[in-house]
């Protein structure tokens, strides 16, 4: 048996006011020196096997 799930999360994130990273302001300096550099999607997958 398998499920499987997946969830995008901007929606939720945004709602939450969580919205810096999704914009060109996002500080991800901690993940690469690109600038500018923003997230476009987030996306929670879950499997169970």
């Amino acid at each position: 048996m398998r499920i499987e799930t997946d969830f995008e999360l901007k929606k939720a994130l945004m709602a939450m006011n969580i919205t810096d990273m999704f914009s060109n302001e996002a500080d991800l300096s901690g993940i690469s020196e690109s600038f500018p550099l923003n997230v476009s999607n987030a996306t929670h997958r879950a499997l169970i096997e």
